[in-house]
């Protein structure tokens, strides 16, 4: 329904780098280290929302929180977070609610986020260093 790829901008914020399922809107959506919910991600490895209506004003400017259900992994390399993986489900076709995530989704996620985060922050840091240098030949 929702994947979001988060990804440091050089400046301390997230910005949306991949997603499917996401609005306009938020795929222009920032989000700060610092919000309540991405130290607590930080923090605890893992974030896992099972009803997102419980939480909607924590979750409020984090792009594609309006799913029903939602989990998020944040992306570390050498002890070193640089983004966050999430992805969501709304409620079905019929209406029905979302499929709750199972330990098995979470731990294939986590995997995947592991997996993926050396390649991920060599793109950040070639970005970041893409940055400094074009601002170095304007000068």
């Amino acid at each position: 329904d929702v994947i979001v790829l988060l990804l440091d901008n050089g400046q301390g914020i997230m910005e949306v780098s991949g997603e499917v399922g996401l609005t306009p809107a938020e795929r222009q959506m920032r989000v700060e280290y610092s919000s309540d919910v991405m130290r607590e991600l930080f923090r605890a490895g893992v974030g896992l929302v099972e009803d997102t209506d419980r939480v909607r004003g924590a979750l409020a400017g984090i792009p594609g929180s309006r799913a029903e259900t939602l989990i998020m992994v944040p992306l570390v390399h050498e002890r070193l977070g640089f983004g966050v993986l999430m992805a969501g489900r709304g409620k079905g076709k019929n209406g029905t609610p979302a499929e709750v995530f199972t330990d098995t989704d979470v731990e294939a996620l986590m995997g995947f986020a592991d997996g993926v985060a050396p390649s991920l922050r060599t793109a950040v840091l070639l970005r970041h260093l893409k940055g400094q240098l074009s601002a170095l030949e304007a000068e």
